[in-house]
């Protein structure tokens, strides 16, 4: 395998999972993990990037999204199922360990998994997620941050968040993103739409927030990283309390904190070079 991306699947944890990947196959394997409402398509302008420094990139449409299956039940979007998605992910490529970077969602699963499965985890890199804990210590003491998740509780309502959706075109989705100071072309807001438009993809994409509350919890860990820690945080997310990433970093044995005080939630989309300067220079250490 070159620099040239290819589209392939595995059956990853019982799942088939829709993946891109380029680079040398020989090389250091570097995954993207991609959120909400997003897909593989989020981490686009850094494969072939990585892939000519000499990396093997992967980057999987996660369980629910775009081409990958989209089991019916909430309990199959638990946060122990789907980071064992990306364990396996790891484990099906016949290396050890691998670099992580997530974004979102992405961040999260990145999260749960440096602090459950640290084995399989080189170096980590989260953009606009705080740590699991502290979120919900968070959460719990900051009323402001509990109005700005209010989606997630809508999200919680069986069918209704996805007749919305469907009834007025995914403008919810779509405003989202537009919320970026990124400007999202019209071709690639077809292409996102093309990604939602899926059958199955709205419902297992909010099965993830579902999931949340109804799924059984994974039992608690002292919630310290010990693999080297990239945080990155846009501070003018909307969604998300900057505060957080500070409390995140006393979390990482070995952590780094960047922020950058005019970019959003969608800071990988607003800060490309920057942020490949950043992970370059963090990977090579």
């Amino acid at each position: 395998m070159d620099q040239e991306i290819q589209s392939t699947f595995r059956i990853i944890n019982n799942i088939n999972l829709h993946i891109i990947e380029a680079g040398p196959s020989s090389g250091p394997l570097l995954i993207f993990l991609h959120g909400f409402p997003e897909y593989w398509f989020g981490w686009a302008k850094y494969i072939k990037y990585f892939a000519i420094k000499g990396f093997h990139v992967v980057v999987p449409d996660q369980r629910g999204y775009n081409l990958s299956d989209k089991p019916k039940k909430i309990g199959d979007y638990a946060n122990l199922k789907l980071v064992k998605d990306i364990v396996y992910l790891i484990k099906s490529y016949s290396v050890e360990k691998a670099y992580i970077v997530g974004h979102d969602w992405g961040a999260a699963i990145a999260w749960s998994l440096g602090i459950y499965y640290a084995s399989f985890v080189e170096k980590l890199v989260i953009c606009n997620v705080p740590h699991p804990g502290v979120f919900m210590k968070f959460l719990k003491s900051h009323r402001s941050q509990l109005q700005s998740s209010w989606y997630m509780l809508f999200f919680q309502l069986p069918l209704i968040p996805e007749f919305f959706s469907k009834l007025a075109n995914n403008k919810f989705l779509i405003s989202a993103l537009k919320t970026s100071t990124y400007k999202f072309s019209e071709k690639e807001l077809l292409q996102y739409q093309q990604a939602w438009n899926h059958k199955g993809s709205l419902t297992g994409m909010i099965n993830w927030y579902r999931s949340m509350i109804q799924s059984k919890r994974i039992p608690p860990k002292s919630g310290s990283l010990s693999m080297p820690v990239l945080i990155i945080w846009g501070v003018k997310d909307s969604a998300l309390d900057y505060r957080m990433a500070k409390l995140s970093l006393e979390k990482c044995k070995d952590g780094k904190l960047v922020y950058f005080k005019d970019a959003t939630h969608w800071v990988q989309h607003e800060m490309q070079k920057e942020i490949k300067n950043l992970l370059s220079e963090f990977f090579i250490k």
